[in-house]
């Protein structure tokens, strides 16, 4: 008896019908993401194929959810290799490896919408109830969902435009000032060094050699490290230096002008 109840419920679970509203919303967001995936698979850059593979992975996921229910079960197990795909896309780097999986995706996503084809066909009761009007709002509405995707293709690629160009104008601003850093280091390094120069020659003749024993050319700098400055940065640096020098050199005269008078008082007083 046991035997005969488990073999009618199986038989009774084959007979009842597929939710064929689930079925047809499942068809209209695989018809999406199979656009958002074209979309993708279209871009010529890893940001936008990124954007749509994202938006595609929203659609998916409502077909996976929605074909559980109905119980196309080709259509959902699908879905689960195209959420896979979707997913990897988004984890690469390299463009050329995303795009590999988009690919894949978009047979993916044309396969789901065969499938769900098929089951509507097995099924009598769907689409039955559909009549032209309704038919025709459907076909309106993708065609405003394609419109739409199609101006935020546009919104995007001018943003992505105008970040590029931002970004040539930051360089061509930064390659000018280079240009001047560069001719600043160079009149600054000449100076600074005639300067090292008129010091020693003045230490000579005010017989105080220790006022250029302490010049050190440290103030040299490399093109490495006037690109990662700024101009400003530049003068302020050999101006520092041009001080630090002059300081040092009126340091160590002080020193030796003290000296010298302590060596003229000890020897008056020692006469």
């Amino acid at each position: 008896m046991k035997y005969i109840f488990t073999l009618f419920a199986v038989f009774y679970f084959f007979l009842l019908p597929i939710n064929s509203d689930d079925c047809e919303n499942a068809y209209q967001s695989a018809t999406y993401g199979y656009q958002h995936t074209k979309t993708s698979l279209e871009a010529n850059n890893i940001e936008h194929l990124k954007y749509y593979a994202e938006r595609a992975i929203k659609s998916i996921e409502e077909v996976q959810a929605a074909t559980e229910e109905c119980g196309c079960t080709k259509a959902n197990n699908a879905s689960y290799d195209l959420l896979d795909n979707l997913n990897k896309a988004i984890e690469q780097e390299k463009f050329e490896t995303s795009r590999f999986y988009i690919k894949k995706s978009k047979e993916l996503a044309s396969d789901i919408i065969g499938f769900l084809d098929v089951c509507l066909e097995e099924n009598p009761s769907y689409g039955l109830s559909e009549d032209e009007e309704n038919l025709l709002a459907q076909e309106q509405q993708l065609l405003e969902q394609q419109k739409k995707l199609l101006e935020e293709q546009k919104r995007l690629e001018q943003r992505m435009k105008e970040q590029k160009q931002r970004q040539n104008e930051v360089r061509r601003q930064k390659a000018e000032e280079l240009i001047l850093q560069k001719k600043v280091r160079e009149n600054a390094e000449v100076a600074l060094q005639e300067f090292e120069s008129a010091i020693i020659k003045l230490s000579e003749a005010l017989e105080c050699d220790q006022a250029y024993e302490i010049i050190e050319a440290t103030y040299l700098k490399t093109n490495e490290q006037l690109n990662a400055e700024s101009l400003d940065a530049t003068k302020a640096h050999y101006a520092a230096k041009a001080r630090e020098i002059a300081q040092n050199m009126l340091n160590q005269l002080d020193d030796c002008r003290s000296r010298s008078t302590n060596t003229d008082d000890n020897n008056n007083g020692n006469e």
